[in-house]
């Protein structure tokens, strides 16, 4: 059977400063939520788009209303690209894969378009750092 069902839709409205949020890392489940990092896509008003990370929890159970986010990027391109003899510098965090394991976060990512990285994050400052307000 190929049929897809729509179980829940919740609008979820990042702050203007983290910029238009879309996928990212697939969702991962911690301390009864499921966790999404982000790719967002934000308007730098001096140079140019930059793309960053950010971070909400939503219930694990249908209909997986938001339950808090972060209010500012988890991650964001804050130096400068390498140019590489190109004619563009794109300013990128595109986050592929999280988890929590020993109370540390981590979040694998590719850096300006160039390598990749692994970011590791005490799990219980991320957290304090949360806006739990439902949305």
């Amino acid at each position: 059977d190929s049929r897809t069902e729509l179980v829940g839709e919740t609008p979820l409205l990042f702050p203007e400063n983290l910029g238009l949020q879309r996928g990212g890392a697939s969702p991962f489940l911690h301390g009864g939520l499921f966790w999404h990092v982000t790719h967002g896509v934000y308007r730098h008003p001096e140079k140019d788009v930059w793309y960053n990370a950010g971070l909400y929890g939503f219930e694990a159970a249908p209909p997986f209303r938001p339950a808090c986010y972060l209010p500012f990027p988890l991650i964001t391109p804050h130096a400068d690209p390498p140019a590489y003899g190109i004619s563009t510098n794109p300013r990128v965090v595109f986050p592929c894969g999280a988890f929590v394991r020993e109370n540390r976060l981590f979040v694998s990512l590719g850096w300006h378009d160039r390598w990749n990285e692994v970011w590791e994050f005490d799990w219980q400052s991320v957290k304090r750092g949360l806006s739990w307000r439902m949305f």
